[in-house]
């Protein structure tokens, strides 16, 4: 049976702590886990030491706020590129290569542009670790999949198979090799550039 004193003791240490310190700060400190913050919780006390949180009322000079909002402006930059990239496509490419090869080398350009863009930018974002990395991927194949279906759906008004057939890998699309250039940039881009 757990103690209540004991539990009654951290809700208090940690109720302190709250007050002492900037939310906000404890907040991002929180979702970032304990071993990328500092936090840890010691067997003897059982309380909570968040020294470098608040030390500076953030991690490493810049809250996980900062970091996301520079991920969301750096994505929303691709967005014209993807777009330049469709229309050079379809009206230059596909005179030139056909249908098929049009969309294959289209791919690949948007590949080679989404790595140039984030290995130009990477340093701005400035990513703490791997971990900081691999969240910014993940939501930027959230945001790059949910504009897709979102913008075809109510503004295009394209049928499902229609959004759909890009992921098939047929008549040449590489839509999904794209998505995982799009998931891994921030990584790859970070670690070549020494960041990592």
């Amino acid at each position: 049976m757990p103690d209540t004193r004991c539990r009654g003791r951290l809700a208090a240490a940690v109720c302190t702590r709250l007050l002492q310190t900037n939310l906000p700060a404890l907040i991002n400190a929180l979702a970032l886990g304990p071993l990328a913050t500092g936090l840890t919780v010691t067997s003897e006390e059982k309380a909570f030491s968040l020294s470098a949180v608040a030390r500076d009322g953030n991690l490493g000079g810049y809250s996980c706020a900062m970091l996301y909002l520079r991920a969301l402006v750096l994505w929303s930059a691709l967005i014209p590129l993807a777009i330049a990239n469709g229309l050079l496509r379809d009206w230059l490419l596909v005179r030139w290569l056909g249908a098929s090869a049009a969309r294959a080398v289209s791919g690949v350009l948007l590949c080679g542009l989404i790595g140039a863009w984030t290995w130009q930018t990477i340093p701005w974002l400035a990513p703490r670790d791997g971990r900081a990395c691999a969240v910014v991927g993940l939501g930027w194949l959230a945001l790059t999949v949910g504009f897709e279906f979102g913008f075809g759906r109510l503004v295009a008004h394209r049928t499902w198979d229609e959004l759909l057939r890009p992921y098939r890998f047929a008549g040449g699309d590489l839509w999904p090799v794209v998505l995982v250039v799009v998931t891994l940039a921030p990584w790859l881009a970070a670690r070549a550039r020494g960041l990592l």
